[in-house]
């Protein structure tokens, strides 16, 4: 049978990349995502292999009294003896869920993090067949009571050439140590974009010291000042952008203290302004038998939208000028087990993805 699961991200994606590309970037995405939440980021590094696919897609990842949870959203297999991930100087134990040793498509692993030391840092290193591919440090927050101040953010926010670019300059008392970036759309779902420690893997253990003795002593050491304050850009491609309706940076210093700005869609990309697209058939949920003719209907609203397109496995086969608000589409398609079909809504700018119904 084929089921139609509507207006969810593709589950498996066709991913070309090599093997320690697609590992990492779920790893790297999933490991960030978890500890974020109650760690500070201190530093990161990532090899140049992998280092222009993390933003590109994220784990489904989840968190329970198991570990963390991680599923394989692509179509590849991955041996999981292949992988080693290391807490501290040991190395983690990674499950898959039917035992097998292989993570396969759609499947969950589980994995534990934790502070062995009990020192409050927590270094994680992650190698494929053998070779460092990330490594980052995560610390408890750091109490230092003469820290008053949250740390500010300056962004200078520009539209060209096919992307948003946002340039980041932050100061604080202390130690900025991390940033984010994430997108929302208009339902107020974020989606992680960036999150980056920025103290060099060698400064850290020097860095610790020079907080404590400032805990003590009140006096700022050589990297303390290095770190109180950073520059940085991220551009994002305005094909991303399409279903979104603002971006949002924070910035966390050392104590935990975190900052935030919102960045409104709207005011550089006008035409994303009150437009969207609704599937209507075929229902959340609804199963279909091979052979089958499956009704695509949809419609769409808002002032700005030029056009629709329906594919199928890469291949179109429905397009409309939009010539009315609401506008109505209607076709039926065959549909093969484990085939995906994508409703794409064309605006100003280069691609918006939207609703679509998968396996």
């Amino acid at each position: 049978m084929v089921g139609c699961n509507v207006i969810e991200v593709v589950k498996l994606i066709r991913d070309k990349r090599g093997f320690a590309e697609i590992v990492s970037v779920l790893l790297i995405t999933a490991i960030a995502v978890v500890m974020s939440a109650s760690m500070v980021q201190l530093t990161q590094h990532v090899s140049e292999e992998i280092a222009g696919s993390i933003n590109e897609y994220s784990a489904v990842v989840s968190v329970s009294g198991d570990g963390i949870r991680i599923v394989n959203p692509t179509i590849t297999p991955i041996e999981l003896s292949r992988i080693k991930l290391i807490v501290g100087s040991q190395p983690v134990s990674i499950r898959d869920a039917n035992g097998n040793g292989v993570w396969e498509p759609a499947e969950a692993i589980t994995l534990r993090i934790e502070d062995r030391n009990g020192d409050g840092i927590i270094p994680v290193t992650l190698l494929v067949d053998g070779k460092e591919v990330f490594y980052t440090v995560y610390a408890k927050p750091i109490i230092l009571h003469s820290d008053e101040r949250f740390p500010s953010i300056d962004l200078n926010v520009t539209a060209s050439r096919g992307k948003l670019r946002i340039e980041i300059s932050s100061q604080d008392d202390s130690v900025v140590s991390t940033y984010k970036v994430q997108l929302g759309d208009a339902h107020n779902k974020l989606t992680p974009w960036r999150i980056k420690g920025l103290i060099d893997p060698h400064d850290v253990s020097d860095l610790v010291k020079e907080l404590k003795h400032f805990e003590e002593k009140g006096k700022k050491g050589y990297l303390m000042e290095k770190y109180s304050e950073f520059h940085d850009t991220v551009e994002i491609p305005a094909s991303v952008l399409a279903d979104k309706a603002y971006v949002i940076v924070y910035v966390k210093d050392v104590t935990g203290k975190t900052s935030s700005k919102v960045v409104e869609l709207y005011k550089y990309y006008p035409q994303l302004t009150n437009v969207s697209v609704k599937v209507t058939s075929p229902k959340n949920g609804e199963e279909f038998w091979e052979g089958d003719r499956i009704p695509i209907k949809a419609v769409v609203t808002g002032e700005n939208a030029k056009g629709v397109v329906l594919k199928v496995d890469g291949k179109e086969v429905l397009r409309r000028k939009v010539t009315s608000n609401p506008f109505y589409i209607s076709t039926e398609v065959n549909l093969k087990p484990g085939r995906h079909i994508r409703l794409l809504l064309k605006l100003g700018i280069p691609l918006v993805r939207q609703a679509i119904a998968s396996q």
